[in-house]
């Protein structure tokens, strides 16, 4: 799970950069953008599970929510 998250979390940002580096190209930075959020939304289910689970207290898991804002 730890994997999954990182992973994720890490393609949010590659993503963002990748868009910015084609901001020319508005279809490109859209589509680079909304895999971005669609990798951002998979991190936060991720943390879902990992509360379910017990693998991190309430209070971990709001501030990484949070950031994730």
């Amino acid at each position: 799970m730890t994997d999954q998250i990182r992973c994720s979390s890490l393609s949010v940002c590659a993503n963002i950069a990748e868009s910015y580096l084609k901001r020319r190209y508005e279809k490109h930075f859209i589509s680079k953008l909304t895999d971005a959020d669609a990798e951002n939304s998979e991190t936060r289910v991720w943390l879902q599970f990992a509360i379910a689970y017990d693998y991190m207290s309430n209070v971990q898991n709001e501030s990484l929510l949070k950031q994730l804002e």
